[in-house]
């Protein structure tokens, strides 16, 4: 909402048209579900305890740090996020998990830019060193495909939107690729290593958080190595049997990326919100 012409707004919100509003939109949706379904074993506690952490931590960061007082709508892809793959029978670590992803979005930066996707960010940490707190919960999804074909129609058009259905496309023929060249090397079942590729923890990982616009580059070519670089390391890990290597892979190659020169075209990026009409 803005003030009167030419006065300083006294909030400013993203754009309807901003690409983000459709993947918030998507995330919601299936926290929706998850409450709503007994056997996701989610609650209001845990999805409020997310909730009101980033988006207090965002607010008091646009406000009183950054000077700009933005509708916190990136807070919610964290907040979301993380009661969509994880799994707690507490409540702290959701806001734990959330906290430290906004925390890394506002202090961990390059190029006026943060360097890592906050929801992976947040989920690395406490897989690091709150593992017997917090774990993915892809079992909590159960195994029909039907959940992971609509969070992949959804996922396709946010993707679509946030001009990174290239990247997801080849993340996710990587990860075939890849389980391919496991099966060939360990002499097991194709089948049985694609199978995480039909999850929805795989669809949400793909379509929500590879994708983040604003951790990932802008030019295709750079798109379609990023790609291939998490599914390439993400396939070593899964061969020395390390769980949860998308995670780690892409934590990995972000940070890697991040250190890259900027593409050229990169400055001419339009910002992040706009003022509501």
């Amino acid at each position: 909402m803005n003030g009167s012409a030419g006065a300083r707004p006294w909030l400013v919100v993203p754009h309807w048209r901003d690409p983000r509003w459709t993947g918030a939109s998507f995330l919601a949706g299936y926290v929706v579900f998850a409450l709503l379904s007994p056997g996701f074993s989610r609650s209001p506690a845990q999805v409020l305890a997310a909730l009101g952490t980033c988006i207090l931590l965002d607010v008091l960061f646009h406000v009183f740090v950054w000077k700009v007082p933005l509708f916190p709508l990136s807070a919610l892809f964290p907040a979301l996020g993380v009661n969509l793959m994880c799994d707690s029978p507490a409540v702290w670590p959701f806001a734990a998990a959330g906290a430290v992803a906004v925390l890394s979005k506002h202090l961990l930066r390059a190029r006026g830019r943060h360097v890592f996707n906050p929801l992976n960010f947040g989920i690395v940490v406490m897989l690091l060193f709150a593992s017997g707190a917090l774990r993915i919960g892809d079992e909590r999804w159960g195994g029909h495909w039907a959940g992971a074909a609509v969070v992949t129609a959804l996922g396709t058009v946010s993707c679509f939107r946030s001009d990174r259905l290239d990247l997801a496309a080849t993340y996710a023929l990587g990860f075939l690729a890849g389980s391919a060249a496991l099966s060939a090397l360990q002499g097991r079942v194709f089948l049985s290593l694609a199978a995480p590729a039909t999850g929805a923890i795989f669809c949400l990982f793909t379509f929500s958080m590879l994708t983040d616009p604003a951790t990932t580059p802008d030019g295709r070519g750079r798109r379609i190595a990023f790609g291939l670089g998490v599914a390439g390391l993400e396939t070593a890990l899964r061969f020395l049997e390390v769980r949860n290597a998308p995670f780690y892979s892409l934590f990995a190659v972000t940070a890697l990326f991040s250190a890259l020169p900027p593409e050229p075209d990169r400055g001419a990026r339009p910002a992040p919100w706009k003022f509501a009409a």
